[in-house]
């Protein structure tokens, strides 16, 4: 008989065990580009899995959340990131 996982591993978790360490950015401290944003600024954010930038407008700041940043991409998607860990501009 077959028995149910005790667990699940999530597709973030698959995703980022597939990948090299060393493709891993790692940044101890806030980046100056992170700091000096602005809400409504306009921000391109590199996406490694899928190897492009891509587009979008930083909607809301909250410190107080991890992750404090909240991107509205100018295809639809969105989501809550930290910019101090991701490569943009």
């Amino acid at each position: 008989a077959a028995t149910e996982p005790l667990f699940a591993i999530s597709q973030v978790e698959r995703v980022a065990s597939d990948q090299p360490i060393e493709n891993v950015e790692k940044v101890k401290k806030p980046s100056k580009a992170a700091i000096e944003l602005k809400v409504n600024s306009r921000v391109m954010v590199w996406w490694p899995l899928e190897k492009k930038d891509f587009f979008g407008k930083l909607t809301k700041i909250d410190s107080k959340r991890d992750p404090p940043h909240h991107i509205q991409y100018d295809d639809g998607d969105s989501e809550w990131t930290d910019l101090n860990n991701r490569r943009f501009e």
